[in-house]
């Protein structure tokens, strides 16, 4: 895990010297407040994730067409040349 180019174990020894340098109360207070700010993140990200999850379930899952469904096939493309049968399509029977 790496938070702005930062390791885990830059991370830790950051932490430590803050610790070391406020003492123990402004640290606790300090982790309270931490805590606190991230458990509103974590509440907002979700519910904005609940937000977006209800407006895709609102949103028809692909937009109507104009077109008729039919269960014909389609039609040949329109440069096809029509053969007899025996795959020899350019001549003519007389």
């Amino acid at each position: 895990m790496s938070l702005f180019g930062v390791g885990m174990l830059e991370l830790t020894v950051i932490f430590l010297i803050a610790f070391l340098v406020m003492g123990p109360a402004k640290a606790i207070e300090m982790a309270k407040t931490a805590g606190k700010l991230i458990a509103d993140v974590k509440r907002s990200v979700n519910e904005l994730t609940a937000a977006i999850d209800l407006n895709e379930q609102r949103r028809p899952a692909s937009p109507p067409s104009n077109e008729p469904t039919s269960s014909s096939p389609a039609p040949p493309p329109t440069g096809a040349v029509p053969t007899n049968g025996t795959g020899e399509g350019n001549e003519q029977q007389s």
